[in-house]
């Protein structure tokens, strides 16, 4: 049985079966941490190294490239653990927090406040990119044009027709 979402923009505070990541496939869901934590790993790795003395990917602008990494992560962690979002962005908070701290450890890198505005605002963008992307999944899995329950009950479908029944969806 499918289950159709009234709802206009999904909330992923809800239950499984009415969040975006619902319709993703656990091979998704998998591919999307393992994203998540590659991010993490490369924008701690790059926080900490030396830019002077290796040439970074950058934007041209720092806080520029605090908020699109910040965004990336809060987008597919928000997607790869969906009913724990708030702790999903106050952990990426935190870790944008630890790492100024840890630059300011350094003898070559600094921390400024500016960086942290800018990973925050990073995060709400990442928050909303997901949201719109769990939205797009939502109505897709609505309209009977993915999720894994669709294609179950597409295969359910065929065969009641090879059999001679009248199933409906």
């Amino acid at each position: 049985m499918i289950r159709r979402s009234t709802q206009r923009f999904p909330v992923f505070m809800a239950d499984s079966r009415t969040s975006p990541a619902s319709s993703l496939l656990p091979l998704q869901q998998r591919t999307l941490r393992w994203g998540f934590w590659i991010c993490a790993l490369v924008v701690l790795v790059l926080s900490l190294l030396p830019g002077e003395k290796i040439h970074m990917p950058t934007t041209g602008w720092d806080k520029a490239d605090h908020l699109l990494a910040y965004m990336a992560m809060a987008a597919l962690g928000c997607l790869a653990w969906p009913k724990r979002v708030l702790l999903v962005l106050a952990a990426l908070l935190l870790f944008g927090i630890v790492i100024e701290g840890l630059q300011a450890m350094t003898g070559y890198r600094s921390a400024e406040l500016r960086d942290v505005v800018a990973e925050l605002i990073g995060l709400a963008m990442g928050f909303g990119l997901a949201w719109g992307v769990g939205g797009l999944l939502a109505r897709r899995q609505d309209q009977g044009e993915g999720g894994a329950d669709v294609a179950v009950v597409g295969l359910s479908a065929a065969a009641a027709r090879r059999s001679g029944g009248a199933e409906r969806r």
